[in-house]
């Protein structure tokens, strides 16, 4: 029995490529362990299209064709997770945390005293 690859996936699936970068400089030093570019990077998205030319997926980014020759190891992923809604504006349209003269007070419990406090004079 044939094992399954990126050639059988469908449009649609959820999908995380690694691939062999084509944005490197000819003759750039590749592998970070003396200071080179990575020479592979990944592409996670959904798969748009599939031929013996490669595959194309549509990331957050926008679309990227990978080539056939340069994928280098490719499997399926869990759908992506929901999107985290933006955080309200604190009253008064400033996060009130953070206003200047504000009390500030960390998770710890204890009083820092105030945002525009530079902290004990030591002009003296």
């Amino acid at each position: 029995m044939r094992r399954a690859t990126w050639r059988d996936w469908t449009p649609g699936t959820r999908v995380v490529v690694r691939r062999l970068r084509d944005d490197l400089p000819a003759g750039a030093p590749t592998g970070t362990l003396h200071g080179g570019e990575p020479p592979f990077t990944d592409v996670l998205g959904d798969v748009l299209a599939v031929d013996d030319a490669g595959l194309t997926v549509r990331t957050r980014r926008g679309d990227v064709h990978v080539p056939a020759a340069a994928v280098v190891r490719a499997k399926t992923v869990p759908p992506a997770p929901p999107r985290r809604a933006p955080r309200a504006a604190a009253p008064g349209g400033a996060d009130a945390r953070h206003e200047v003269g504000a009390d500030v007070r960390h998770d710890d419990g204890h009083d820092h005293g105030r945002a525009d406090d530079d902290g004990p004079d030591r002009s003296a």
